[in-house]
């Protein structure tokens, strides 16, 4: 069955059963069939691991009708999340601070990257070096900046599917909701993972080999290997 024969037939199924919030349910299910497609499998074996149509819409009906339960469980239950979710909770301030970082240190870098280009040295922050070296370095901290830069994209977008694949998991433990679990990883398809992965390599390439350049040539103007002694860097 393609992905548009399953839909369809799951729409049409869910309207039979007169199953509330249809079009949140195949929005959940259209998510998890991309990531699905994403990881190489067809079409056919991801609507064949999703289950019948038919199957899917009577787990609704049955959620729907299930209003009792067994007040124990759901406190044990309820605890239990209360308790994982301030260990997850904790784990997620840590890598946003993480990205923060990451994006702290990308803008530094390509402030410092720009000023250095440019030959602008605000607060007397820019070391004195020649402008050769200084532009070769400059470059180079725009390239560990797009580095950088990509590392808080692919990084953020790993945090935020963690975040909604948590809520999802929360969510079908408290209430039984049967909409399919969400993946933990965040997945890069097609065009998007290509340029992704070019540009990263690009930019890795433009910061070793601007760096190693523009060491190189501020160490042959200055004598020595050690060129910020020769022009007294960390001395004020």
């Amino acid at each position: 069955m393609t992905r548009r024969e399953y839909f369809n037939q799951l729409k049409s199924e869910l309207k039979k059963m007169d199953v509330e919030d249809i079009e949140d349910i195949l929005s959940e299910y259209e998510q998890h069939f991309a990531f699905k497609l994403s990881d190489g499998h067809t079409e056919e074996e991801v609507a064949a691991k999703l289950g019948a149509p038919q199957e899917i819409a009577a787990q609704y009906v049955m959620e729907k009708g299930d209003v009792t339960g067994k007040p124990e469980d759901s406190w044990t239950v309820r605890i239990g999340l209360f308790f994982a979710s301030i260990g997850e909770g904790a784990g997620y301030l840590l890598l946003a601070g993480l990205v923060t970082l990451l994006a702290a240190s990308a803008l530094a870098f390509a402030v410092l990257g720009i000023l250095l280009i440019s030959d602008i040295d605000i607060a007397q922050i820019i070391p004195p070096m020649p402008y050769s070296g200084a532009v070769l370095l400059g470059v180079s901290c725009l390239g560990l900046a797009l580095v950088l830069a990509l590392c808080v994209y692919r990084l953020g977008m790993q945090v935020g599917q963690m975040i909604k694949a948590s809520i999802r998991w929360h969510k079908r433990m408290l209430f039984g909701a049967q909409y399919p679990p969400l993946p933990w990883g965040y997945h890069l398809s097609g065009t998007k993972a290509n340029v992704f992965k070019r540009t990263l390599q690009v930019s890795i390439i433009v910061f070793v080999i601007f760096f190693t350049i523009g060491y190189a040539v501020l160490a042959t103007k200055a004598g020595a290997l050690g060129f910020w002694h020769v022009w007294n860097w960390f001395v004020r």
